[in-house]
């Protein structure tokens, strides 16, 4: 039987938020591509060796397949040295090899058994100026790293990103992250064919007039592993099967989410993708379309499982999503956004333990950071349901949002009554709990 390796990136996320720019973060991004594609990698490997095509696409994970174990483990040793060379901050682990008659077989004794973390190098030269793009490391060497900028010192790691990040006007195509490269082969065709990713998120939050605000959302599927589980023995192929149609639907909904925002005649597209990952997606988008970014992603991907499972696996479950929403000012540090963001995509999913789509918010602005300012979880069955009444809970002014928000919940009949808004009474009446989701909810709802 065949072995199977590993090399996979480590707390990936925090890599990626290692530079506060957007622009660091998509140099990032095109390197992950970049290093872990199929055709770099397959010339460091011996012969007899070979990466797993069943594993799949994914940025930040090198699958390796073959029949001699000791071959598999060299192979592994040399792409671990190379990712090491093109990303020297980046944490990865290396499994010890695992023989199964497929990559499916191989998947759980992979992730449960040993495996060798490689960890970056501890810096040396203490008293060196430190990285201008990260602040982390030394600067040992000098890019341009913004367009107004000069020379500057940038240790190794962002040196990489800089020569891999481009800009959205003139970019090689070898240095698209993949995210964006699949997002663009996917709006070919549509309204939104042509236009440019922005390239810092000023831009990106100056898509809404006299807008300094976006929001970064954290995507994630619900049981994805039961619908792969209820196959129970069927082949690896047919499991493979699933996993692709997993990552379709997510590109899908992606696709399907940017149209639902995307402006007709915007020469920008309203989204920064920092990763599209099977059934994990990470994006930022301007602070007043994120709701509907996000009921048109939960809605596309269950539309579109729904249609694979009918023809291939009628009868199994039908996968969902759920996502972790933060506003938050555009200067806001995204590594905070992003930690921000995993703690509302945590609730989201534990809320209805998966069983439904789900979402989950944090106001930066307004309430802070942190686990305990995560508002809701909700359903996208309640989104969908109270749609008439969060309209009109976002067409009272702000100030009276504001003023009914601070109110203590014996005082807010009596208030309600007075001010005679009836979507705000009907959510009242359904649940106290439902009003104050609300209100927090619409502070960015157009």
């Amino acid at each position: 039987m065949p072995h199977f390796a590993d090399i996979a990136a480590v707390r990936i996320q925090a890599w990626l938020a290692r530079t506060p720019s957007l622009r660091g973060r998509r140099g990032a991004s095109a390197l992950l591509s970049q290093a872990t594609a199929a055709d770099e990698v397959q010339p460091l490997l011996a012969e007899g060796v070979a990466v797993a095509a069943q594993a799949g696409e994914i940025d930040g994970v090198v699958s390796l397949t073959g029949q001699n174990r000791a071959a598999v483990e060299r192979a592994s040793q040399a792409v671990a040295e190379h990712l090491r060379r093109r990303m020297p901050a980046l944490e990865f682990s290396v499994s010890e090899p695992q023989e199964a008659p497929d990559y499916f077989a191989a998947y759980l004794p992979l992730r449960q058994g040993a495996a060798v973390v490689w960890q970056p190098a501890a810096a040396e030269a203490v008293f060196a100026a430190p990285c201008r793009m990260c602040g982390v490391d030394a600067g040992v060497q000098v890019r341009v790293v913004g367009p107004e900028s000069g020379d500057e010192r940038v240790c190794g790691d962002c040196a990489a990103r800089v020569d891999s990040a481009g800009r959205s006007s003139s970019r090689r195509r070898q240095d698209v992250p993949r995210g964006e490269s699949v997002l663009e082969g996917l709006l070919i065709g549509t309204a939104a064919q042509g236009a440019a990713f922005p390239d810092d998120f000023g831009e990106l939050a100056e898509l809404d007039a006299d807008q300094t605000h976006i929001a970064t959302i954290f995507i994630d599927g619900n049981r994805i592993g039961m619908l792969l589980d209820s196959l129970g023995g069927a082949s690896g192929d047919a499991k493979a099967r699933v996993a692709r149609a997993v990552a379709g639907s997510a590109a899908g909904a992606l696709r399907d989410a940017v149209l639902r925002i995307h402006k007709p005649g915007q020469p920008t597209l309203p989204v920064a993708v920092h990763l599209i990952g099977g059934d994990d997606v990470l994006v930022s988008v301007p602070a007043l379309r994120a709701l509907p970014f996000t009921t048109a992603f939960l809605q596309g991907f269950r539309r579109q499982m729904w249609r694979y499972l009918q023809d291939e696996h009628a009868g199994k479950p039908v996968p969902t999503a759920s996502a972790g929403i933060v506003w938050h000012h555009r200067s806001h540090p995204f590594g905070l956004a992003l930690e921000s963001a995993e703690s509302a995509l945590t609730q989201a999913k534990s809320g209805t333990r998966g069983r439904e789509a789900s979402v989950a918010w944090i106001d930066v602005t307004a309430e802070g950071a942190g686990p305990d300012a995560v508002a809701g979880p909700r359903s996208l069955s309640w989104l969908d349901g109270n749609a008439d009444a969060l309209e009109g809970l976002a067409a009272l002014p702000a100030a009276q949002r504001a003023r009914l928000s601070r109110l203590p919940d014996a005082q807010m009949p009596e208030q309600l009554r007075r001010r005679g808004s009836k979507a705000a009474q009907q959510l009242w009446n359904q649940h106290p709990s439902d009003l104050r989701d609300g209100l927090r909810l619409v502070r960015w709802t157009p």
